[in-house]
């Protein structure tokens, strides 16, 4: 068997001298070549690092803790609004068709019954969800997940009524 091995390994390698691949080194060892690759690994991780950074005013900066505070200022900045207030409608005109009392009632979180009433109305074979989930998995497993779906109707409670 292992005459075979060797033999199959020749006939590898005079392919690959023939056809003047021999120059990669990893298309002639593949994963063998374990050296190799952690090398490749080493000076990947090596070049991804961040060794000096030149600030705004054309300062090199050589401390990892001013760098990584230079990044979150940065970044910080870039990402955070310039409306520092929440913007209201202006009234339009239109009329006011929903009550104050109809919008509470409509924003309130739905009930454990209310959930359970509106999964088990859909069929258990409909197509999965985004999270890969049918409807079927979790009329299955009712019994687990409305300890679950409680205290996040709990949680949703407590911060609509905080």
């Amino acid at each position: 068997m292992s005459r075979l091995i060797n033999q199959r390994e020749k006939l590898l390698l005079f392919n690959q001298k023939y056809r003047g691949k021999l120059s990669r080194k990893w298309l002639v060892q593949g994963d063998r070549n374990t050296k190799f690759f952690q090398l490749q690994a080493r000076l990947h991780r090596y070049r991804k690092n961040i060794l000096q950074l030149k600030d705004e005013c054309g300062i090199w900066i050589n401390d990892n803790q001013l760098i990584s505070d230079k990044f979150v200022a940065y970044f910080s900045y870039r990402f955070t609004s310039s409306l520092s207030n929440l913007r209201e409608v202006p009234p339009l005109g239109f009329p006011k068709v929903i009550s104050d009392m109809d919008n509470q009632t409509l924003i309130k979180p739905p009930t454990l019954k209310e959930i359970r009433t509106a999964l088990f109305s859909i069929d258990s074979n409909k197509t999965p969800g985004p999270d890969g989930f049918g409807a079927g998995f979790f009329k299955t497993y009712w019994h687990i997940l409305k300890v679950i779906f409680l205290i996040v109707w709990l949680n949703s409670f407590a911060m609509v009524n905080y």
